[in-house]
């Protein structure tokens, strides 16, 4: 139901004559972000291409937020970009639907925009069956909110995804997840949001001030104080864009006049 150019489409559900479920989707083929991150030789190598991948990401979950779908498990391993450069985000296996209601950072539908909604089977069943099963940890504990990390999973919005974004840009930033570990130990850390060593490691960043800034914002443990959704954290990406392409602008005509 997301029709998105970052987001790959499915061609066809239905039953197999022997009642078995199947779907068919478009072969994605290239490597993931997480390859790509693993790959480098510092944190600063190749960082413009990556912010370029991290912005397309932003913009395929603003157009998954202004749908009312949050996916829940946002990481470097679900981003998958192609030998052209297409970027799309995969594994929507937990996605969650959200009212308008629990979604801070809905806005009303411009005139002439399709009002459908998404649906999906549980959206439908309004039984206590269908809804998440409160403490039931869901996600990637190395790049989870904090409210997701205590398993408040009917309490989960877009401030959920806008954290794992940071933890993305962090990653991208830094060359490591905002926590790290394994088992217990990296879900602990989650819970408590316990981000001092990401923060002292954003605070040694070579990366532009903006970034750092925006990745701080996106990783606030309050998840009021985050941005209300992937669209703003889009737009902060662009205008930190635009703002480094006038500034090379700038110093490519001072060069040439010198």
């Amino acid at each position: 139901q997301l029709q998105h150019p970052g987001i790959v489409p499915v061609y066809e559900l239905g039953r197999m004559p022997d009642q078995r479920p199947f779907f068919a989707m478009k072969l994605v083929e290239g490597r993931t972000l997480a390859e790509l991150f693993a790959k480098r030789a510092s944190p600063e190598h190749d960082r413009h291409h990556l912010i370029e991948i991290f912005e397309a990401v932003c913009q395929t979950m603003a157009y998954a937020h202004s749908r009312g779908v949050i996916h829940r498990d946002l990481k470097p391993s679900n981003v998958m970009v192609g030998a052209f450069g297409e970027v799309q985000i995969v594994d929507w296996g937990i996605a969650k639907v959200l009212g308008r209601a629990e979604s801070p950072g809905a806005s009303p539908t411009p005139a002439g925009r399709s009002t459908s909604r998404i649906e999906t089977r549980r959206s439908a069943d309004s039984s206590t069956a269908s809804k998440s099963l409160v403490g039931t940890v869901l996600g990637t504990p190395a790049y989870m909110s904090p409210e997701q990390a205590r398993g408040a999973n009917d309490d989960l919005d877009e401030r959920a995804d806008v954290f794992a974004l940071g933890a993305i840009l962090c990653e991208l930033l830094t060359g490591v997840p905002p926590y790290t570990g394994a088992g217990t130990k990296v879900l602990l850390q989650a819970s408590t949001a316990d981000l001092s060593d990401a923060e002292r490691r954003l605070a040694r960043s070579s990366a532009d001030g903006e970034l750092v800034a925006l990745a701080r914002d996106c990783l606030a443990p309050e998840r009021a104080a985050r941005p209300a959704s992937a669209q703003v954290v889009a737009e902060r990406m662009h205008t930190h864009r635009v703002s480094v392409e006038e500034r090379d602008v700038l110093g490519c005509a001072m060069l040439r006049t010198v």
